[in-house]
């Protein structure tokens, strides 16, 4: 199996990683990005398999604590796992970049002529 797929959920693309729990899971608070509300977040590093090794965090919001900390006492260090995610929620972390190069500024986008009876943008 490989390290890492790619499909598409409800129209959305998705990922797979699969790889190896490096401490126990453990249950922190944060912010949910919808309602502000503080939330118990179970949190955990995977250190992924393929030839990358990629060190994944993960971090699962849960509405109670009680779930997130039943959630939390299944992923103890070693387990192996396959976690799926969309693609919208990844960020890249790049601890180990040797090389950074600015790249020329591109051209500006030309606009259409607005329509002489056009309605005017809300947000011009």
């Amino acid at each position: 199996m490989p390290h890492t797929t790619t499909t598409t959920t409800h129209q959305r693309p998705a990922m797979a990683f699969t790889g190896y729990v490096q401490g126990n899971a453990q249950v922190r608070t944060t912010l949910n990005a919808h309602s502000g509300q503080e939330v118990p977040t179970v949190c955990m590093d995977i250190l992924g398999e393929g030839p990358a090794e990629p060190i994944i965090h993960l971090e699962q919001q849960f509405a109670d604590h009680a779930t997130a900390q039943a959630c939390a006492r299944r992923y103890t260090k070693g387990s192996h796992v396959l976690l799926h995610m969309p693609v919208f929620g990844v960020r890249l972390n790049l601890r180990n970049a040797p090389h950074l190069e600015r790249l020329p500024d591109l051209p500006p986008v030309a606009t259409a002529p607005a329509a002489a009876n056009a309605e005017p943008e809300l947000f011009a």
